[in-house]
């Protein structure tokens, strides 16, 4: 987020977690497509708020553990199997 988001300006993507699924969507179709740099905040669809106000993922594997391959993920690097790193688009979002 630049200067405009500062002062007012916001540019909002989107991004529904089972895109990964039918529609084979990914967090790096986003960078490909270069619409990532045009943004200053992404939605990210769906999380569940629960009655005692606590966020909960209504698909862990979509979230947390799918692994995504080098040609899917956003550095172009493989998830590893080796370590205890969060997966699925939740990792995609760190890298």
């Amino acid at each position: 987020a630049g200067d405009s988001a500062i002062h007012g300006y916001r540019r909002v993507g989107y991004f529904a977690q089972w895109g990964i699924y039918g529609r084979n969507f990914m967090l790096n179709d986003m960078v490909a497509n270069g619409s990532v740099n045009d943004l200053t905040h992404l939605n990210y669809a769906f999380i569940d708020v629960t009655q005692d106000a606590t966020c909960k993922s209504v698909d862990t594997y979509a979230d947390f553990e799918k692994h995504f391959t080098a040609d899917e993920s956003v550095d172009g690097v493989a998830d590893s199997w080796a370590t205890d790193d969060i997966a699925g688009n939740f990792g995609q979002l760190r890298s």
